[in-house]
């Protein structure tokens, strides 16, 4: 998700290089600025940009979600939000949530002063609840459907989860101990009679960071104590791989 914001114009996500260079090209005449992690790597780059948005000296600025937020400039009329639902196809529980929250954010970023305000968003999900939620500046309505969605699935704060991620050097190796874990979690979970489901395990949506490989499977109860219970139990006992660490993560917010 990328974001452009003007004073005119802020843009959120992927690309921005590439949607830097078509700005300049559209809007030759006008001053634009980057901001990511490729650009802003030196001390103090950030505040330098800002402040010359701010002044007025850079008529568009552009980025990835480092702009959404917390940023109050009262000469922005304009804000686009370019990709809007790149995050509403991760497998992640909070999907919706984010996308409703960073769309709202970046709205939030135009119309504050005397002037007023714009804001366009790209979408290939227009009919997403998220993004027509956001749009309507309608957080009631958009908890209410969230809330639904996750009580028909038992999803939290209906249930509790907890993610075990494991890596190592080796894919096949953490691959095959991921399996190995799950299934004893499993049959102790059913031998204890515990509620506790376990889900997966699966490549984690970014498999590989650095030299490590990642996999990793969730426990889900609707008793928080229960995950707690088998966890404290069969820890203790599991075997130990070399080269493959894990770790647990009881009620996680972030699912990469």
């Amino acid at each position: 998700m990328s974001q452009l914001w003007g004073t005119g114009t802020a843009v959120c996500g992927n690309g921005t290089q590439r949607l830097e260079e078509e700005v300049k090209a559209k809007f030759p005449n006008y001053t634009c600025k980057r901001m990511d992690s490729d650009t802003m790597r030196g001390v103090g780059s950030h505040a330098k940009v800002l402040n010359a948005f701010a002044a007025g000296e850079v008529d568009i600025l552009l980025g990835t979600q480092m702009i959404a937020k917390g940023l109050d400039f009262p000469n922005v009329t304009l804000v686009g939000v370019i990709d809007a639902d790149t995050m509403l196809h991760q497998p992640d529980l909070f999907a919706s949530e984010r996308t409703f929250q960073l769309i709202a954010q970046v709205a939030g970023r135009t119309g504050r002063g005397m002037q007023g305000g714009r804001v366009f968003v790209q979408t290939t999900s227009p009919a997403e609840p998220a993004i027509v939620k956001a749009a309507e500046h309608d957080f009631l309505g958009f908890a209410r459907l969230e809330l639904g969605h996750r009580k028909e699935m038992l999803a939290p704060p209906f249930s509790h989860y907890a993610r075990v991620i494991l890596r190592g050097p080796h894919e096949e190796h953490v691959e095959k101990f991921a399996r190995q874990i799950a299934e004893i979690l499993h049959d102790a979970a059913e031998e204890r009679k515990l509620s506790v489901q376990i889900l997966g395990p699966a490549p984690a949506p970014i498999i590989r960071l650095k030299k490590y490989f990642r996999y990793h499977f969730q426990l889900a109860a609707v008793n928080v104590e229960e995950i707690l219970q088998l966890w404290r139990e069969v820890d203790p006992k599991l075997p130990r791989e070399k080269g493959i660490e894990y770790i647990i993560d009881v009620d996680p917010v972030n699912m990469r």
